[in-house]
């Protein structure tokens, strides 16, 4: 991966995600596989296709992109642009979403169905933390926030393509507050 991310900017955004929210930060590379740390999901071309897809819509909202791989693991990642050009992601962390805990046993098929072993996908389900959806949500805006901080870098095609979401947003209120008027 080419990438101009130097390890002490990465090692002070790893520092600072581990001490707010308990989690490591993982580099990954455009295609979702990651680039440091452990990864225990990626060898699975499903996990990595759904890896690329965050990291592009992260890119197209102009701000982290919380997913969900099967039905109970929350994921989220920032995608690295600096200047208009897309280097990759940092992957935040994965999570089980306390929401969803009542689908383990779906959580645990979904794995097994992967091709990974049941004692394995078990085991680390199990390890996984489990935290509400707004807590991941703040986490996933940390990460964001702290790595732009940290890096210097200047994400100029995220905050156009957040923009350009905020308007449309704007733009179907605006419509459905007129439909609800019977404008």
């Amino acid at each position: 991966m080419n990438l101009k991310l130097s390890q002490r900017t990465l090692t002070e955004v790893i520092r600072s995600c581990y001490q707010a929210y308990g989690i490591r930060p993982r580099l990954m590379d455009r295609y979702g596989r990651l680039q440091t740390g452990r990864d225990r999901l990626g060898a699975y071309p499903r996990i990595q296709r759904e890896r690329s897809y965050a990291l592009h819509e992260s890119i197209n909202l102009g701000a982290p992109f919380i997913f969900v791989m099967g039905p109970v693991i929350t994921g989220w990642l920032t995608a690295l642009e600096d200047r208009g050009v897309v280097h990759g992601a940092l992957l935040g962390g994965e999570v089980l979403c306390q929401e969803n805990l009542p689908k383990q046993t779906e959580g645990l098929a979904y794995l097994v169905g992967l091709g990974m072993k049941r004692t394995e996908a078990g085991a680390y389900l199990k390890q996984l933390p489990s935290w509400p959806a707004s807590r991941v949500e703040e986490a996933s805006r940390y990460l964001h926030d702290t790595f732009y901080a940290i890096s210097g870098w200047k994400p100029q095609l995220m905050q156009e393509n957040q923009l350009r979401f905020q308007q449309k947003q704007q733009i179907t209120q605006a419509i459905e507050d007129q439909k609800q008027r019977g404008e």
